[in-house]
């Protein structure tokens, strides 16, 4: 279903597995119109199990986020594509590591929920157009 604030092209459709010990998202990027997306649930639909490979288009992204939340189970991040994201994966990764640091530098000096809030925003790199 549409999202409020979102280009009219965009749908969004998540499905979680929530368990015990980890949390696991699956997420298509994939291009906009609604031919692309029914191409998509068709071959994730098929009695045969598919491949990433047979599923992906050029231009696609998938992105597999999975949470542990018990002792032994660790985050992860699967992104798969046909196209060469390297470069940006790796930017982002750089990008990431820098933002956490100085997020867990500055949380013992955290006097508030308004500071904690504040750094939250910049660890996630939001940016708010409010006073």
């Amino acid at each position: 279903m549409p999202r409020s604030g979102c280009r009219a092209h965009a749908r969004y459709e998540t499905h979680a597995v929530l368990l015990d010990a980890t949390a696991e998202i699956n997420l298509f990027g994939v291009a906009p119109g609604s031919d692309r997306r029914t191409e998509l649930v068709a071959s994730l639909s098929g009695s045969e199990r598919p491949s990433l490979r047979s599923v992906l288009r050029e231009a696609d992204v998938f992105v597999d986020l999975t949470t542990g939340s018990d002792v032994g189970y660790f985050d992860a991040i699967t992104v798969a594509s046909p196209a060469d994201l390297r470069l940006r994966i790796d930017t982002l990764a750089i990008d990431f590591a820098q933002r956490i640091e100085a997020y867990e530098s500055r949380l013992d000096n955290l006097p508030d929920m308004m500071a904690f809030l504040r750094a939250v925003r910049e660890l996630a790199g939001i940016t708010l157009d409010v006073a």
